[in-house]
């Protein structure tokens, strides 16, 4: 039984090869075309190709069939119909197999008398990927290769009925592989697609390939930085600029890497400007997904560090960083040379330095003044460290100033701000310079009516009082004072102005500082007139005007001093001697003591009316009897600085001119004469108003004295007209 059974199967496997081989020998029959075919496909770039096809060809139909033999002793005619057979057959293949690529300098196979060869070239385009049009398969495909993507190959190999054909892609040492359906021996990975039997015509050939170097292998992290600049270099105003460079973005949530490119996050600024040049993405697509969270970030952490003010910023990108320049990327050296920079910028922000606006700092500073700063005196930096990205800050100067010597001075989170302001144009001095000159103008003299009519002599001198003190270089006045970290020995007229200006000296402090000039005026008015009270004021108008300037913290200097003038009206009594036999009037002597002023040149003026001259003797022998332009005489006394201390007294007779005597008493004059002008109007009024008290007329005309002595009352007659 068991025997029975294997004789039984031996049957049936003998029966069914008969039959394969029959249907074998009958498919044989009918395949017109057999060829051994070798195809070379060299990978030259992502993108180009070469291809070298090596054809040993054993039967060809034409008009008829030829076998190996008669190939290859055909004649040249029949060779030409060969050629042209193969290279039909050919086309038909590779049309397939690099589908929607350029195939180029593909003409008919050479024959060199034992195998047909062809060689031609493949540029793989972007409908070969599958891409849209607009885009350059070229740039796109080899510019991923060289920032470290993988990109993933499909190709359907054709083969013809009849054809057995080797398929060899060839990678150079720049390209490797990570990933293939082919097997693979060092460079060369080889896929075999017999179709002798005419029952598989095709095969899906897949491989990666990357670069073995390329510029920038795989990137694994976002490399973003943010840059400030504060510049300066405008003495008006200090624009900060916030650059946030990306050398590197993560593309992971944007969607926009094709599905046949694989291990490709992180890119760098070429990559991205790959993209958009290619249309994958744009500038506002970055925008929106990376730049917008980082800028907002970086000024809400500015805002609210001890900057302490709300930045009014306009955004914009870089030009020469963005596709917008003549070379945005080179698929060679894809790196991220330029960073993409985008900017926002706040055309005018209040930068401090010591507590103080950096232009009255820098001006301070062509002054002479100098400042040892640390990152705590500069309301700027703070807060930084902790919007999460490096960062680095520039702080471009106006020209001769300098910050540790650096006139564009850098720093970053490791190396904090510090360092010495200095200037090479600054201004030295060795002591003060001020000016004052003190005026006293004898303005009017008028004869004191009630001593005079009471027996006395006196006139009171009408004075207008008048100090102006120029400071062109001093020393810091005790009302106000300076940011501790700054020294500075003199301040000078335009250093003073400027610090007013930028409220280094406050209001109030200005206020009492006129107030003690306005003191110091009143005292030493009082001590020369020899005065109880002065009640004097400050020329606020005109310490105003002495405060403009042309605002040029270059040019600080004490060519315009800064004026201070302070003002009184006040009475000066005066005795003098008269009679009239013999006719004398004499103003007795006046003396007033004039002093130098510590470390300034004092000049003290007293001019007396006219009408009148002067004689002088002072104990300094400094006094100058002078002439006004008007005629007036006055007396001048001059102190400079190496005379502090010193006092001049002053004794003057003023020597009174005729007319100045009548002029005196001309008001005296003039009340007597309306005094016996009012004594004779009321003399005849009155008198007039006696006469004719109690005068009555009658009808008829006639007066009579009314009821005068008249013990009781007479009517008058009675009226003869009725």
């Amino acid at each position: 039984m068991r025997l029975c059974k294997i004789l039984d199967i031996i049957l049936v496997v003998l029966l069914l090869s008969s039959f394969l081989l029959v249907n074998v020998a009958i498919a044989e029959d009918e395949i017109e075309n057999k060829v051994n075919a070798s195809i070379d496909i060299e990978f030259v770039t992502g993108t180009d190709l070469n291809v070298d096809i090596a054809m040993d060809v054993y039967q060809l139909t034409t008009d008829k069939t030829y076998d190996a033999a008669g190939i290859k002793s055909a004649s040249e005619q029949e060779l030409g119909a060969f050629r042209l057979k193969l290279y039909l057959m050919l086309e038909g293949q590779l049309e397939e197999i690099f589908a929607n690529a350029n195939i180029l300098n593909f003409t008919m196979p050479t024959f060199d008398g034992d195998k047909f060869n062809e060689d031609f070239n493949v540029e793989l385009t972007s409908s070969f990927f599958s891409l849209n049009e607009s885009i350059n398969s070229e740039n796109f495909i080899n510019g991923v290769l060289d920032i470290g993507a993988i990109v993933n190959y499909t190709f359907n190999l054709q083969t013809e009925q009849g054809w057995n054909n080797t398929y060899t892609i060839i990678l150079p040492e720049s390209i490797g592989y990570k990933r293939t359906t082919g097997s693979v021996e060092n460079n060369r990975i080889q896929w075999k697609v017999k179709n002798g039997d005419g029952e598989h015509p095709s095969k899906l050939a897949e491989i990666s390939i990357k670069l073995e170097d390329p510029t920038t292998p795989r990137l694994e992290t976002e490399d973003i930085q943010l840059e400030f600049v504060l510049d300066s270099r405008d003495e008006k105003q200090t624009i900060l600029t916030a650059n946030i460079l990306a050398k590197s973005i993560d593309i992971g949530d944007y969607d926009i890497v094709p599905d046949f490119i694989t291990d490709l996050e992180v890119v760098p600024s070429d990559g991205f400007r790959l993209f958009i040049d290619n249309g994958l993405s744009s500038w506002e697509n970055l925008y929106n997904k990376t730049i917008k969270t980082i800028e907002e970030k970086a000024i809400l952490k500015i805002e609210n560090s001890s900057f302490n003010q709300t930045l009014d910023t306009t955004f914009g990108w870089v030009n020469n960083t963005t596709t917008d320049c003549l070379t945005p990327y080179e698929t060679t050296n894809m790196d991220s040379n330029p960073p993409i920079r985008a900017t926002s910028t706040d055309s005018d922000v209040n930068l401090q330095i010591c507590n103080i606006s950096s232009r009255a700092l820098f001006g301070l500073a062509n002054a002479g003044a100098q400042a040892n700063i640390s990152v705590n005196d500069i309301n700027f930096g703070g807060n930084l460290d902790n919007i999460g990205y490096q960062f680095n800050g520039t702080l471009y100067l106006p020209d001769n100033l300098y910050l540790d010597g650096e006139n564009a001075y850098n720093w970053n989170q490791s190396n904090p701000i510090s360092g010495k302001f200095e200037s090479d144009i600054a201004t030295s001095y060795s002591n003060e310079k001020i000016d004052t000159l003190v005026e006293i103008e004898v303005s009017s003299a008028d004869l004191n009516l009630l001593s005079f009519f009471t027996g006395g002599t006196e006139m009171n001198l009408g004075l207008f009082l008048q100090e102006t003190r120029k400071y062109g270089v001093t020393v810091v006045p005790d009302e106000f004072s300076l940011p501790e970290k700054i020294s500075l020995d003199y301040l000078n007229a335009d250093a003073f102005r400027l610090c007013i200006e930028e409220k280094v000296f406050g209001e109030d402090d200005t206020a009492i500082f006129l107030n003690g000039e306005k003191q110091l005026f009143e005292s030493r008015l009082m001590n020369i007139l020899k005065l109880p009270e002065i009640d004097g004021s400050v020329d606020i108008d005109a310490f105003d005007e002495s405060l403009d300037w042309n605002g040029d913290i270059a040019n600080m200097d004490a060519l315009m001093p800064v004026e201070v003038v302070s003002y009184a009206h006040n009475s000066y009594p005066v005795s003098f001697d008269i009679s009239f036999l013999p006719p004398k009037f004499e103003i007795s002597y006046q003396s007033f003591n004039f002093t130098g002023i510590q470390s300034q040149n004092v000049t003290y003026i007293m001019i007396f009316p006219h009408g009148t001259t002067v004689m002088v003797n002072d104990t300094l022998e400094k006094a100058v009897v002078k002439k006004t332009d008007d005629g007036r005489e006055y007396i001048e006394i001059t102190f400079d600085t190496s005379e502090f201390g010193l006092m001049d007294t002053v004794s003057c007779k003023i020597i009174p001119s005729a007319l100045f005597i009548v002029g005196l008493f001309i008001p005296c004059i003039i009340s007597l004469i309306i005094t016996i002008i009012l004594v004779v109007v009321i003399y005849i009024i009155r008198k007039k108003r006696k006469r004719k008290r109690g005068m009555i007329t009658g009808e008829d005309g006639r007066e009579f004295d009314g009821y005068n002595g008249q013990e009781y009352y007479v009517p008058p007659p009675p009226s003869s007209k009725r």
